[in-house]
């Protein structure tokens, strides 16, 4: 609290061991507080914060900067006009998402300072303003430590380039960092009808239930994500009909993998059965997922390395936008870094592809051809195509 004492020393009392600093002349106050968890954000309830700052956003989740926010408001007749936020964040950590959404940041080296009106988290529009920090601007900094960059880039390339140049693509932490648009995601063509084709569900209602549909070179080995379906406020019918309704005949989907808490027992309109059963009901049969979540990591990393051609073995139509979108921008487990974060994140489409992913090698075949039904193309010439 040194810092605090030379700031408030002067005009305010100090109170709470230095984290409460109350000004008489104006009944202001300054608080130093916590919100470590999620379930903290409750302590703060009935509060009114004109001006809330909050250091290292991108250490919080989504959900605790949202319940904050309605916090900040008019304290009194003689607060401020306008109350604000202040949010001061670094590329990375469990905010990284949220973050790069709220303040438009998908482009290499954020640079903008203009007023925003953007889409939210929430899916609502509100005004921001970004101002980007550079090494430059620290300039006591520099004259101090002038190795300071030096050290950080032979520490960790990735964190430097993120820190000092404000890169938000590439952070310390990324789950996948190995993930490129560039590799791995490739324009829709004609699939060959002799290639191996399924599904995989990851089930949600608040939060969306994603849907994706892959297929396997059975020559390379190279498994592709072809269709996505992606929402929320679905209920377990409407899902499955609209898994159905995208689901051709004639691709000859062989089974859907299917998050395993799909077979836990609910209330169902006064009936007593299982999102499976619902699914089932509307043409979507289930079959259970390999949910465990460290192997599914690996199998993950590996399907995303090349292939003895030097091409990915993993690859995305770029119709699956929500995979794309949500994938680069995953991190890791703070527990644990063989895990992705299992909260705070859109980690719904990569949880979808692990489950996609339970028994791949069963898929190494080509369909057999129907007597009477001609060929459909050639598979190794769409296969160029693609890769």
């Amino acid at each position: 609290m040194y810092e605090a004492n030379q700031v408030f020393g002067g005009m305010g009392k100090r109170r709470d061991d230095g984290k409460h600093w109350h000004c008489p002349k104006t009944g202001s106050d300054f608080y130093f507080r916590h919100c470590e968890n999620e379930q903290d954000v409750y302590k703060y309830d009935s509060q009114q914060i004109d001006i809330l700052l909050v250091d290292q956003a991108n250490h919080f989740t989504w959900f605790i900067i949202d319940y904050l926010l309605t916090r900040n408001r008019v304290s009194g007749a003689h607060g401020v006009v306008q109350p604000f936020t202040v949010l001061s964040f670094n590329p990375g950590n469990i905010g990284h998402s949220w973050l790069v959404q709220l303040f438009d940041l998908e482009d290499e080296g954020a640079v903008h300072m203009e007023v925003k009106h953007l889409l939210n988290p929430n899916n609502r529009y509100s005004d921001i303003y970004f101002i980007p920090a550079r090494i430059e601007d620290n300039q006591i900094g520099l004259e101090r430590d002038p190795q300071y960059e030096s050290r950080l880039r032979e520490r960790e390339p990735d964190l430097a380039d993120a820190l000092l140049s404000g890169n938000f693509k590439i952070f310390s932490g990324m789950a996948f960092g190995q993930f490129s648009k560039a590799r791995h995601v490739v324009e829709p063509v004609d699939l060959p009808w002799q290639w191996p084709k399924w599904r995989a569900v990851d089930w949600g209602y608040d939060s969306p239930f994603c849907c994706h549909w892959f297929t396997r070179d059975t020559t390379t080995g190279r498994v592709i994500v072809y269709r996505e379906v992606y929402g929320a406020g679905l209920n377990d019918q409407q899902q499955a009909r609209m898994i159905a309704e995208n689901s051709p005949k004639e691709e000859g989907v062989s089974l859907t993998y299917a998050d395993p808490s799909m077979w836990v027992s609910h209330n169902h309109d006064g009936h007593i059965s299982t999102s499976a059963d619902e699914y089932r009901r509307n043409g979507v049969p289930l079959i259970k997922a390999d949910n465990d979540r460290l192997n599914g990591k690996k199998k993950f990393d590996r399907m995303l390395a090349d292939l003895p051609d030097g091409r990915p073995g993993l690859v995305y139509f770029s119709n699956c936008q929500n995979a794309i979108r949500t994938i680069p921008k995953l991190v890791r487990s703070r527990w644990n870094p063989e895990d992705v974060e299992q909260k705070g994140q859109d980690d719904h489409c990569y949880d979808c592809d692990r489950y996609g992913l339970t028994n791949v090698e069963m898929f190494a075949y080509e369909r057999k051809r129907k007597k009477g039904k001609a060929a459909s193309g050639n598979p190794w010439q769409a296969l160029n195509t693609i890769t």
